[in-house]
């Protein structure tokens, strides 16, 4: 029975599941917007309501393994003893599943989450997902990837060779061309950086050149599929030859000028999808050149695609952001597969990208990552600088408080500096929602270093900016429960009270015990 009122407008009900979900902690905004858009910072932010929820938010830059740092989402931790929270968000993707049957996002959003709580499990739904959706070629994608991180090497090749000779022919070359780039360049990459993450004591270099050779096969099949209206022969998409490499980066070139020629002439009228698909054949056509003409050239392509299609890629735009995402990946590619590259050209690059998009946090922790491999701190402090200097919202100055305390190595004036973007983070966010989020970091760093005093300065002065907020109460508790004398717990017990606060829990039972 409906409790108030009945909703009949399906995009209403699904925007309700997809909050819910947000709500427990499926990260559904992030992926699919902007950062800059205002409901996903909130969503970040609010995801730092709890100690779990910040310390997964902030893990990204803490994680050393770059596959896994490209592979991070989001996702507020659940661990697998939180039985009844992890039932229940499975309960909800069942329900949603079987009532909206065709909305294949809430397959891939399911799978994406299961596979952060138990990869098993993840492939095991994919798999029942893909049973009753046999031509749904990125839940294909997804799960050939999710088959690569659980160390099933060749059933992940298999699961791409059933895309590219099976589903990819059925579709209509238009259609095929809006997917395809995305499929070879998930297969190359696949080929390419599981090479690097193998033991060079178990590769002969046989093994190395022929991986290569397959993913620069892969890039060369990819445009010839898309420009052809016949089905490609499996046996001519692994014949390496210098001939071959030639023609196909011309076509690559031919191809991508042709679509800036027309966004140059405002004849480019193209969707959503199309936009996508550009980018997928630009990565593509960059991969190539970094395996056959060198670094340097594959980044000329990025560059001129940002300097060319703005009026196809508007910044701010999801389009953009994916844009400047995979140009991060680019440029991260000698990096992952161990092979030298200029440190000036990646940080160059990262920073022109954080600049942009200084919130986002894949971009700002490969930024810092780049920085620190330079050992030249003080360009990330002027960096965190001028950015808190023009923030707008919270989440900045939650990112520089945690990269000054715990990312950059500790200092004598480590606890200063913090303090100090706590002090203004409070101040400018005032008046801001989310701003309870930067006084939980203030508390948090005071108690992690020591400082009983400070946070109990700065406890007061949270319940005087926020006096309605049971989370910056609890906080105190939580924090200097066993810190407070007994005459200043009852004062503050006697000050909640006057604010009318009240929690489940009768706080002077606990004093009293």
């Amino acid at each position: 029975e409906f409790l108030l009122f009945v909703i009949d407008s399906i995009e209403t009900q699904l925007l309700l599941i997809y909050l819910l979900l947000e709500f427990m902690g499926v990260s559904v905004l992030y992926s699919h917007r902007n950062i800059t858009d205002p409901f996903v910072r909130k969503a970040l932010i609010a995801q730092c309501a709890t100690e779990e929820g910040t310390a997964s938010l902030l893990s990204v830059f803490s994680i050393d393994d770059i596959e896994e740092r490209f592979e991070w989402k989001p996702t507020a931790a659940t661990h697998k003893k939180h039985t009844a929270k992890i039932a229940f968000i499975r309960q909800v993707f069942k329900v949603a599943r079987q009532y909206f049957p065709e909305q294949k996002m809430l397959d891939m959003l399911w799978v994406n989450w299961e596979a952060s709580i138990d990869l098993k499990e993840a492939l095991k739904i994919g798999k029942q997902v893909l049973q009753s959706n046999k031509d749904y070629i990125p839940m294909y994608n997804l799960y050939s990837q999710l088959l690569r991180r659980a160390g099933q090497i060749e059933e992940s090749k298999k699961i791409y060779k059933v895309i590219i000779h099976t589903y990819l022919p059925k579709k209509k070359r238009k259609n095929k061309e809006a997917i395809a780039p995305l499929i070879y360049r998930s297969y190359a990459e696949s080929c390419l950086f599981y090479e690097a993450a193998v033991s060079t004591k178990a590769k002969t270099k046989k093994d190395q050149l022929s991986s290569l050779d397959m993913c620069i096969n892969l890039l060369c099949s990819c445009i010839e599929d898309c420009t052809s209206d016949q089905p490609l022969v499996e046996k001519k998409m692994f014949q390496y030859s210098d001939e071959r490499i030639i023609r196909c980066l011309k076509s690559y070139k031919d191809r991508i000028d042709s679509v800036l020629a027309d966004v140059a002439q405002g004849k480019n009228k193209k969707q959503q999808m199309d936009s996508f698909m550009l980018l997928e054949y630009a990565m593509c056509y960059s991969m190539l050149l970094y395996l056959t003409a060198g670094f340097e050239q594959g980044c000329k392509v990025f560059e001129k695609i940002f300097q060319q299609a703005e009026a196809l890629y508007p910044r701010q735009t999801t389009q953009h952001q994916y844009l400047c995402l995979l140009y991060a990946r680019y440029i991260h590619i000698p990096l992952r597969l161990k092979q030298p590259v200029p440190p000036k050209i990646v940080k160059d690059a990262m920073k022109g990208l954080v600049l942009q998009y200084p919130t986002h946090p894949l971009l700002l922790s490969l930024y810092v990552r780049a920085e620190l491999r330079s050992s030249l701190l003080f360009r990330v402090r002027q960096f965190l600088e001028r950015a808190c200097a023009t923030a707008s919202e919270p989440l900045m100055f939650l990112f520089a408080m945690h990269i000054e305390s715990s990312v950059l190595p500790q200092t004598d004036g480590t606890v200063s500096r913090v303090h100090s973007l706590a002090e203004r983070a409070v101040d400018l966010c005032r008046n801001m929602s989310g701003q309870e989020i930067l006084w939980a970091q203030y508390l948090r760093f005071d108690h992690r270093f020591g400082k009983v005093e400070n946070a109990k300065r700065a406890l007061y002065r949270a319940v005087y900016t926020v006096p309605h907020n049971k989370f910056v109460w609890l906080l105190g508790f939580k924090y200097l429960l066993k810190e407070l004398r007994v005459h200043e717990l009852a004062e503050f017990i006697e000050f909640m009270s006057g604010k009318d606060v009240h929690i489940r829990t009768f706080v002077e039972e606990i004093v009293q015990g």
